[in-house]
């Protein structure tokens, strides 16, 4: 297993999304966390298991949200580049550089 490291913009998308479920209901905030933390353990175990999204990132689709992880894996970690809601154009996520 390798360790997972976040960029300051996937933080960034974490929180954002935290926020905005937290204020529909905050239970959805609390298991959306719940959920991103299944989903990182996950990628942590088997890296290579989700999508390829570019030559160097893959896309972890998150079970019980629309969200999905992007990431890639580097010789000693998993770095986290972006999470990112289904609904959003994924043009976006080709303009950070991480990714």
């Amino acid at each position: 297993m390798k360790p997972i490291r976040l960029t300051e913009s996937a933080e960034q998308d974490l929180d954002d999304a935290f926020n905005y479920l937290h204020s529909q209901q905050p239970q959805l905030g609390v298991e959306f966390i719940e959920e991103f933390y299944k989903a990182t353990a996950r990628i942590s175990r088997f890296p290579k298991s989700s999508a390829r999204f570019s030559n160097e990132s893959r896309k972890c689709i998150m079970d019980k949200f629309s969200y999905s992880i992007l990431y890639r894996e580097k010789e000693d970690a998993i770095e986290i580049g972006a999470i990112s809601h289904h609904s959003r154009n994924p043009e976006w996520l080709k303009k950070r550089d991480h990714l």
